[in-house]
């Protein structure tokens, strides 16, 4: 049975809307553009190659709708357990994306810090999701430490860049 992240208790939610200004939209805008673009395709000093996204690719599924394209308007919904990228140019609100918060994925709930010194003692530290925000291509979902932790006092990013077709981690910073 599919994941049902409508049953999820909704943290946070962010409407994207196709902006003129948006470059992850409209690459056209920036000749220089170097990145993936809402269409799928990889730009390079402005001009579409045939090179396309990995999210762009990647086969129809329980966590990927079947449009390829990043939809122009789009509805996220951010619970404990996952990010949900609802097609909002579609009556029924399909989904387009479906990303588990998990130990070792990507977006997780929990993250190996540890001094540079020691790397290999690093420790596993319990973050709760919090809000999102989005700019040209990247959704950010942000973390707080779970209420019972003392190692870490701030707020923690995870950034799904679509334009640089990959997820990173922004430092902590403390509150």
């Amino acid at each position: 049975m599919p994941f049902n992240y409508l049953s999820q208790s909704i943290i946070a939610t962010l409407s994207i809307e196709k902006k003129n200004n948006d470059v992850f939209y409209n690459p056209e805008l920036q000749p220089s553009y170097n990145g993936y673009a809402a269409d799928g395709f990889l730009y390079s000093n402005g001009q579409v190659t045939p090179a396309s996204a990995s999210w762009a690719t990647e086969p129809f599924g329980s966590y990927r709708g079947s449009s390829a394209a990043f939809p122009n308007s789009v509805l996220l919904l951010l619970s404990n357990t996952s990010l949900a990228v609802l097609d909002e140019t579609s009556h029924n609100l399909n989904l387009w994306l479906l990303a588990l918060l998990s130990d070792s994925y990507a977006l997780s709930n929990n993250f190996a810090l540890g001094s540079i010194a020691h790397s290999y003692s690093q420790t596993l530290q319990g973050f709760q999701p919090r809000g999102l925000t989005y700019a040209n291509g990247v959704i950010s979902v942000i973390y707080n430490p779970d209420p019972g932790s003392i190692a870490i006092n701030g707020t923690l990013v995870v950034n799904l860049d679509l334009a640089q077709d990959r997820v990173y981690l922004e430092t902590v910073v403390p509150v």
